[in-house]
């Protein structure tokens, strides 16, 4: 806990400074509990949303995928909505606001708020309580948090008033979260189901849908036909600057996606023997201690000219339709692809051998074709990279009123 009683910044109007209380003062604890799984009266498709620690991935929960029917409530431990979960085994420390009536297991902790206290401004605040039930968690190997333990932790609150107004703050931002997590959602769902039906299946030559006009068969040609492959630079640890020509590696790649960052690791300028990359070139991961990192890609963009080389771990593909490689790069052929020839495993580096890339029999369409299929996978991957970007912000901005707004 902080020494002071005040926040760093607050609502205009609040002056009076923050006291402390235990969260048995707030309202009423409660342990959950699961109806017997062998009972399957108990649960139906359509009941009370039970709660999991596997049920808390947001902040607010909405639909669990189990529910207790009307003769598993009367077993269940049932809460009114507007609860505050916290995951008090094991995986302590996850919490989730419940808008709605619930029922949920012995795994987690409840705080019923009582009228006197905003609910969700103690969700917010049960951030706080997370730490504290880390530090305060017994055992070594199997962590737990008891109902008592829990009623006991102590935290800091300010008047009814000054919590409805952070609640409020944060319930609408964490609302702004959610949307924008959803749309990501929604968008990878529909690149995905893109992926499938654009690109045609093992042994045949058309795609379920195409764009209009185009009724040719696609022609099988081997990768290195249509895109040059070249091996990334091999360099030394005296060959490292602060500030040099930035060298590519596998953690450039988030999620088909080109990303630079301060820890880059930077060359002498002099020690470079290989092309440097330029933006539309895509960028694959040929090697890399875990194998399920092999094989990512993306296509490089926002590099200033001869800044920058790939690493001796990466591969580089050079093609004059690089957003229509990069989709394909996605689709089933290059899942199949990586699932046969990349090896690893047991302790052993996965690896990408460049001529079975390029040897790899694929189908293309005509380049008027690949120009309308890459555009449009393009413009996908720019909502789904927004919408990201957005979440991240508020994300940020959230950690920062979190820190600021609070004791």
């Amino acid at each position: 806990m902080k020494n002071s009683s005040f926040p760093s910044i607050r609502f205009k109007g609040f002056t009076e400074p923050w006291e402390q209380r235990k969260l048995i003062e707030l309202g009423k604890v409660e342990t959950g509990n699961t109806p017997s799984t062998t009972i399957k009266d108990y649960y139906s498709e359509d009941g009370l949303n039970w709660i999991t620690p596997t049920d808390i991935k947001s902040s607010i929960t909405l639909s669990t995928e189990k529910k207790l029917s009307e003769k598993g409530k009367k077993v269940g431990r049932v809460i009114p909505a507007n609860s505050i979960l916290c995951t008090c085994i094991a995986s302590i420390g996850k919490n989730t606001f419940s808008p709605v009536k619930c029922a949920f297991n012995q795994q987690i902790n409840a705080l019923i708020p009582s009228k006197d206290n905003d609910p969700y401004f103690l969700f917010v605040d049960s951030y706080n309580w997370s730490q504290s039930m880390l530090k305060g968690a017994g055992g070594l190997t199997f962590q737990i948090v008891n109902k008592t333990e829990f009623s006991n932790i102590e935290t800091w609150i300010p008047s009814n008033s000054e919590q409805k107004k952070i609640g409020s703050l944060f319930y609408k931002l964490d609302n702004l979260i959610t949307l924008h997590q959803r749309k990501w959602d929604t968008l990878i769902n529909f690149k995905k189901a893109l992926l499938e039906k654009m690109f045609p299946k093992t042994n045949e030559e058309y795609p379920k849908i195409r764009f209009k006009s185009f009724t040719e068969p696609w022609e099988q040609r081997k990768f290195g036909d249509e895109v040059k492959l070249r091996r990334g630079l091999t360099y030394s640890p005296y060959n490292i600057t602060k500030d040099g020509v930035r060298v590519l590696r596998s953690s450039n790649i988030d999620e088909e996606y080109f990303v630079a960052s301060e820890d880059d690791v930077f060359v002498k300028r002099e020690c470079v023997n290989i092309p440097y990359c330029k933006n539309g070139d895509i960028l694959i991961t040929a090697a890399n201690g875990s194998s399920k990192l092999v094989g990512k890609h993306a296509v490089l963009q926002g590099l200033l000219e001869n800044s920058a080389v790939h690493g001796g771990f990466m591969i580089l593909g050079e093609t004059n339709n690089p957003a229509f490689i990069n989709a394909s790069m996605s689709s089933s052929w290059y899942v199949k692809f990586i699932n046969l020839h990349v090896a690893g495993g047991n302790g052993a580096i996965g690896n990408l051998n460049k001529n079975d890339l390029e040897n790899q029999p694929v189908l293309f369409p005509n380049s008027e074709e690949q120009v309308k299929i890459g555009k449009l996978f393009e413009d996908l991957d720019e909502l789904i990279t927004l919408h990201q970007r957005k979440c991240e912000m508020l994300k940020n901005i959230k950690s920062s009123l979190l820190e600021k707004m609070f004791l």
